[in-house]
């Protein structure tokens, strides 16, 4: 038996096996396993400066934090600074001024335009024995004269403008105007042509000599008085 294993394990010498279980159990001497060639622990940490991970996943403070890349400092504007300043215009600024013209302002005065008839009577009221034709010169201008009934009518019957007339002439119910009445100034004696409106209703102590649209207008006279005299313009 002893004769038989010294061949066996001569034999397995031979081929190597022996070798292999002997150097898969015997680590070199500095080969490995030494304290400053670093552990397992050690090779998945790096040295300490290096950084640890908090330290590699975080930038240092000078170069800005996650929170400072998003916020810009302030001097660098902050979104309030970004908006347009109130003085930039706002909607209000943007409404036109009042003078810069308005729909009051469009529509025209009410002296802009207006109708106006061929006769206006003077501001004073004069005597009926005046030289009439110097009062209207003298208000009027100095192409005005006294106007006659026979242009009045003459107006009313071309189509006149009769509210202009009025306004002119006789602005209220009442209202009176020495004229003429076809170049004459006296009816009879000392009594004067003048006209005086009625609105179509003529007073029972009123002498009509003529009228005009059933009494609107009704020529009288009378003597002894002063009155606004009717003249050409």
């Amino acid at each position: 038996m002893r004769g038989v294993a010294a061949v066996i394990l001569v034999t397995l010498s031979a081929t190597g096996c022996g070798r292999i279980a002997y150097e898969s159990h015997v680590r070199p001497p500095g080969d490995g396993g030494g304290g400053d060639a670093g552990t397992g622990t050690d090779a998945a940490i790096p040295n300490h400066d290096g950084g640890p991970g908090p330290d590699a996943g975080v930038p240092l403070d000078d170069a800005g934090s996650g929170m400072d890349a998003m916020i810009p400092l302030d001097d660098a504007g902050s979104a309030t600074d970004a908006a347009p300043p109130a003085d930039a215009g706002s909607t209000t600024d943007a409404t036109p001024p009042a003078d810069a013209g308005s729909a009051l302002d469009a529509t025209p005065p009410a002296d802009a335009g207006s109708a106006l008839s061929p006769f206006v009577a003077t501001i004073a009221a004069y005597p009926e024995t005046d030289d009439l034709d110097a009062a209207c010169r003298g208000e009027i201008g100095a192409a005005s004269r006294v106007a006659d009934w026979t242009e009045l009518t003459a107006y009313y019957a071309s189509g006149g403008d009769m509210a202009a007339l009025l306004a002119d002439g006789w602005p209220v119910n009442g209202a009176q105007a020495l004229v003429l009445n076809d170049g004459a100034g006296i009816w009879s004696g000392t009594r004067h042509y003048f006209v005086e409106r009625h609105d179509h209703v003529t007073p029972g102590y009123f002498l009509v000599h003529d009228n005009i649209d059933t009494n609107l207008l009704d020529l009288g006279s009378w003597y002894g008085f002063s009155m606004k005299v009717l003249c050409t313009r």
